[in-house]
C-alpha cells in the first residue's frame, strides 16, 4: 500500500494512507459504518468494549472517506480519545484503568459460569494479553490538554 507522509499536527509527522477506489474504497467505507455502529453499542453495553470499534472504524474511513474520518475525529464524544490515538498513539490514564478493570471483570464472571480448566486458560491468556497491550501503550501526559 503506498503511503504518503502527512503534518497531522505541528509537532507530529504522520503517514496518511492513500484511499481506495471502486470496490476496496465499498468495503473499508461498510467496514467503517459496521464498526461505528459496534462502537456505538459498545457505549451502552456496559461488558462490550467501545473504543477499539471506533479506531477501527476510523482505521478504514482513513482508507475511504475523509468526510467521515473528520467526522469521527471532530465528534464530541469520542473525538479526544481517537485524536489523541491517531496524532500520537496515547491513551489517557484512565481509560487504561477502566479498559483493564472491565477486561479483568468480564472474564472474573466468564470463569464464574463456565467451569471448563481449559477455558479458563483461552480466557487468563487473553486477559494478559489484552493488558499488556493497554498497559504498555503510551499514557497521554497530564499537562497536556
Amino acid at each position: 500500500m503506498a503511503e504518503t507522509p502527512v503534518q497531522s499536527s505541528p509537532n507530529v509527522a504522520a503517514v496518511q494512507p492513500q484511499r481506495r477506489t471502486g470496490v476496496r474504497r465499498g468495503l473499508f467505507l461498510t467496514s467503517g459504518i459496521l464498526f461505528v455502529g459496534l462502537g456505538t453499542l459498545g457505549l451502552f453495553v456496559p461488558v462490550m468494549p467501545s473504543t477499539i470499534f471506533f479506531i477501527l472504524a476510523l482505521w478504514a474511513f482513513k482508507r475511504s472517506s475523509e468526510r467521515l474520518e473528520n467526522w469521527l475525529l471532530q465528534h464530541r464524544i469520542v473525538g479526544p480519545t481517537l485524536r489523541d490515538w491517531d496524532e500520537n498513539k496515547w491513551i489517557r490514564r484512565r481509560t487504561k484503568v477502566v479498559a483493564i478493570t472491565m477486561i479483568w471483570l468480564c472474564i472474573g464472571v466468564s470463569c464464574y459460569f463456565v467451569h471448563k480448566p481449559f477455558v479458563y486458560g483461552i480466557l487468563a491468556i487473553t486477559a494478559l494479553s489484552l493488558t499488556w497491550y493497554i498497559a504498555s501503550r503510551l499514557t497521554k501526559p497530564d499537562a497536556v490538554a
